[in-house]
Order: structure tokens, then C-alpha cells, then sequence
């Protein structure tokens, strides 16, 4: 016995020492507390595995587009982060290389985008219409495919639109294909399946090949003929994934609640009176002292033909008390907030922005709220640029080099870059307007930051403002001088009395800016403009 307990004093030390290793306790899948979580692969994967089963897919986008359609609060908070992405839209700013040719091409798209006719192959929505369309497709269903349409019988710059559940797999297929998107070894995409249009809901869920168009990811020319807008958050993912996944079973709990809430509020609301009696009570047969007709029911007795200002009187011994239930209580509310806070924020939205109520925090709370907010919004802006403005831009050159000769030509120059351009996304007012512009004057005053970085902080582009500055002021000046030769000569006005150009037009200095006195003018007051 003695041999033996030597011999398994060793195993025992390297146990010991095996539990004393600093490991990361999450690469641990034991725990009484901890939660067993089920479909996750023991040696890794990519994303696609996580979605791997097309009817559970499409599943998750259709409960999502249920909660967006009806659930009380997520519709309108999609509905809040939709409008403060995409505002009054984005601006196009071509830099081709010519001025001229720059600002052809850029009043031709805004008269364009703005005909439902010529954007859509439906003929319903305009450009900016469908900048929120695409938006809000991606948060809410994961994402949506559009194609360009290049059939000769559409016009140009057509686009069309195939929801996400018409991106489906052909049934039994040995093409490397993941919910409807055929890849190489590398993962760049090759070709797209969609279902020819809406297949019947009482039809097979296998989809075979002849049941699918197959389009191409790219043309002869290597530009794109499908633009995949989706919300992502894995190199590996094919397919975009809704914003509701994590907050399905939250969003439903809270609906659920609430219409418990107003349920449980609408029975305490009825008009209920208890009957307080002592254990000596015997009323007197036939009696009936409270007034007006009774009528018993399983639940009990129902008195009728009371009415505001009756006076109710109980039988000798008995009292009649008022009942009135504390609903809601007062933890429903702090709760009520909790969910909401969980719902909001995965869509990127703080409480006071889903609620659009302030009142529950102080100036800087809100302040920090909404630029938190705004860092998702700009995401979302960027994620659009690339995916939806970009290719829909370069598509619509295209077709205006086919249709349009002097634009053809204007391709054919060395000195021009006809894709070249950018997107100016929308920006936010100032919180405080005065405060935020006197501290954007004080940093480019000082050196501390340049004019092109101080106005993309601000979702502009600063050559584009510049130039704008410029032309409007050459455009006062030039005719007030116009106007200053015309009046002098009408009128034979000379020397002191002839009128100058600053007499019509006279831009005003910048408010809050100190100014030097020049050499020769008096002492005085301060030179400085004030707001």
C-alpha cells in the first residue's frame, strides 16, 4: 500500500500543474454556469458555414421583414436610420479632368435621377428612392442584388432589383455555389442563380437548375452585371445577414409584453367594487340596498344601471371599497427601457434617438449619444458608396458613351478620366451651432487641422465648396459692376457721387473673426465682427 501511494504522488503533482497553466478560461468549453452553445464546429470554419441550410436562410430574412412590418418600435427605428443616412442624398462630384465636361455630366444625373423613368426598369423610383430601398434591404433582410439592364428595348442607366430569397442554390448541384452564388477556389464570384420570378408558395422548395437564370458576375469588359449590397462582418461571408439576428427572441419577448401590458391595463381599467363584510354578516332577505338590477354569472355578480354620482350603500355590516390595480408597476418601465436600449443598438440607434425623446438624459448625454450614432451612419455610407453609387455611376457613363457621341469623344482624350469622380454623403447639422463653428474656426486658425479635413468631418468636399464660394461671390461682383456702369451712365453720376460696385454688393466680414487695423485708421473700439 505504501509503494502504491508513492507511485501516484507524481500523477497527482502533474495535475496539479496542468491546472495551474494561465489558459484563457473562454478556450474552456466546461463550466456549471457557463452556457452550452450548440452549432458552433469544434476545429473552426468560415461564415458560410453558419448558414450553411437555405430554408433556415431564407427563414431569417422573412422573420425579419415580419418584424420590420410589424413589430411596434423596429420598423420606425430602421425607419429613423434610414432617413439620417441617407437625408436628401448623395451628391455626385465628377473630376474628369475638363471643368466643363464635369459639369455636364453631373447636371445631366441630377436631371436624370431624379425621372423614375429613366433609374428604374419598373419605372417607380427615382434615384434617391432607391438609395433608401437598398439601404434599408441591407439592414433588414442582409442583402440585395441589383442588376443593370442591358437590353436594347430599356433605356439607359436602368437598373433592376431581385430581393434576397431570389438568390437561391439549384437543388443537388456539385458547383461550388453558396445560396445561389457560384465562386472559384478564391472566392471571387463568377456567376449569380435567380429564381426566374416569384415561385408559387404551394410549389416544391427544391429548385432545380432550369428553374434559375444564370447571370454572369462580370461582362466582357470586366464590369460588374450584379451589384451584391450587403452588411457583412467576416472576410469568409457570401451572403449578407440581417441586423434583427441577434434581437430576434428580444424583439418578440418585448411585442408579446407590451400587448400584455395593455391587455392586463385594459381589464384593471373596468369599474370594480369588492364587498368588505365581517364574519357576523347576515343580510336581510330580500333586501337590496345598493340600487339597481343584479345579475349573477359564473364569475360572480354583476350589478347594472349604476351611473357617475350614484350613491351606493352596502347591507348592515358590509362595506363596498373601490379596487384599483397598480398597473403598469414600477419596475416595468426601467425594464421597458433596458429592451428597447438592447434593440436600438444593434441597429446602431441610442435610446434617445429610438425614442426621439431627450428628456431622460442632459445636454451631453444627448451630445454623446448622437455622435456615437453618427459613427454608424457614415458606415453605412461608406458601405453604400462602394456597393450601390460607384457601379450605378460607372454604369450609366457607360451607356451615355454608347448613346451620346461627344461624350464618346471626350473618353477617347488622354487628358480625361471619365469614370473619375467621388460622392459627397450627406452631413448633420450642427448640435450647437454657434459653439461647434467657432471651435472648426479656431482649429484651421491655428494650424490644427486643413480646410479639405475640417469639411470632410463635416461629410463635404471642400474643393467643391470652395468653388461654389468663389463662383457665388464672382457671380455678386460681377453684377454689381454691371449694374454700378449702368447706373453711373444713366444717370451721368461723377467723381463723389458716381456709385461704386461694393455700394450694391458688400459680402459681409466673417462673424467672430478679430480684424487688423490697417496703417492710417483711427484708434477706436475693437475691430472684431461679432455673431
Amino acid at each position: 500500500m505504501v509503494a502504491n501511494t508513492r507511485r501516484a504522488q507524481p500523477e497527482k503533482l502533474a495535475e496539479r500543474l496542468s491546472e495551474a497553466q494561465a489558459d484563457y478560461s473562454a478556450s474552456k468549453r466546461s463550466g456549471r454556469l457557463r452556457r452550452r452553445r450548440k452549432g458552433i464546429p469544434p476545429m473552426g470554419s468560415g461564415a458560410d458555414w453558419h448558414y450553411k441550410n437555405d430554408s433556415d436562410f431564407i427563414w431569417m430574412g422573412e422573420v425579419a421583414r415580419d418584424l420590420d412590418r410589424n413589430d411596434v418600435i423596429l420598423g420606425s427605428v430602421v425607419d429613423r436610420v434610414v432617413d439620417n443616412t441617407i437625408q436628401t442624398g448623395f451628391k455626385l462630384n465628377c473630376d474628369t479632368g475638363d471643368t466643363q465636361l464635369d459639369t455636364d455630366l453631373e447636371q445631366r444625373f441630377e436631371e436624370e435621377s431624379q425621372n423614375a423613368e429613366a433609374c428604374d426598369v419598373a419605372e417607380e423610383m427615382t434615384f434617391h428612392e432607391q438609395e433608401q430601398m437598398v439601404l434599408r434591404d441591407m439592414i433588414v433582410a442582409g442583402d440585395l442584388f441589383v442588376l443593370p439592364v442591358a437590353n436594347d428595348q430599356f433605356d439607359s442607366g436602368q437598373t433592376q432589383y431581385h430581393e434576397s430569397h431570389r438568390c437561391r442554390s439549384p437543388h443537388r448541384t456539385k458547383k461550388n455555389i453558396v445560396h445561389g452564388i457560384q465562386m472559384d477556389d478564391l472566392r471571387r464570384r463568377t456567376a449569380y442563380y435567380f429564381t426566374k420570378e416569384v415561385i408559387s408558395p404551394l410549389s416544391s422548395t427544391a429548385i432545380r437548375l432550369r428553374d434559375l437564370v444564370r447571370v454572369a458576375a462580370k461582362d466582357d469588359e470586366g464590369y460588374p452585371q450584379v451589384w451584391h449590397c450587403k452588411k457583412t462582418r467576416r472576410a469568409t461571408q457570401t451572403r449578407g445577414v440581417t441586423s434583427f439576428a441577434p434581437i430576434f427572441d428580444v424583439a418578440s419577448m418585448h411585442d408579446d409584453i407590451e400587448f400584455a401590458k395593455l391587455l392586463q391595463q385594459q381589464l384593471a381599467s373596468m369599474f370594480l367594487l369588492v364587498r368588505q363584510r365581517d364574519m357576523n354578516f347576515s343580510p336581510t332577505p330580500g333586501l337590496d340596498p345598493v340600487g339597481g338590477t343584479e345579475t349573477y354569472t359564473e364569475f360572480g355578480k354583476i350589478r347594472e344601471g349604476l351611473e357617475p354620482g350614484a350613491e351606493l350603500k352596502g347591507y348592515p355590516g358590509e362595506q363596498i371599497l373601490p379596487w384599483s390595480a397598480n398597473v403598469p408597476n414600477a419596475e416595468f418601465f426601467p425594464h421597458v427601457r433596458l429592451l428597447l436600449t438592447l434593440l436600438g443598438i444593434n441597429l446602431g440607434m441610442p435610446l434617445v434617438m429610438v425614442l426621439m425623446d431627450a428628456s431622460e438624459t442632459n445636454f451631453s448625454g444627448y451630445r454623446g449619444a448622437i455622435e456615437q450614432a453618427r459613427m454608424g451612419f457614415r458606415r453605412n455610407q461608406r458601405s453604400l458608396v462602394s456597393t450601390f453609387h460607384r457601379p450605378a455611376w460607372v454604369w450609366r457613363v457607360r451607356n451615355w458613351m454608347e448613346s451620346d457621341p461627344a461624350i464618346r469623344r471626350a473618353a477617347l482624350r488622354s487628358d480625361i478620366k471619365l469614370f473619375c469622380h467621388s460622392w459627397d454623403p450627406p452631413s448633420w447639422p450642427y448640435i450647437q451651432p454657434l459653439d461647434d463653428a467657432n471651435a472648426d474656426m479656431v482649429r484651421e486658425a491655428n494650424n490644427l487641422i486643413s480646410p479639405r479635413r475640417r469639411c470632410a468631418e463635416r461629410g463635404y468636399n471642400w474643393q467643391t465648396l470652395i468653388n461654389e464660394i468663389v463662383d457665388d461671390r464672382a457671380l455678386g461682383i460681377r453684377l454689381a459692376i454691371v449694374a454700378s456702369l449702368a447706373l453711373n451712365k444713366e444717370f451721368g453720376l461723377e467723381g463723389a457721387d458716381k456709385v461704386k460696385w461694393r455700394d450694391l454688393y458688400n459680402p459681409s466680414a466673417p462673424q467672430g473673426v478679430p480684424l487688423k487695423r490697417t496703417e492710417g485708421e483711427p484708434s477706436g473700439a475693437e475691430l472684431t465682427t461679432t455673431a
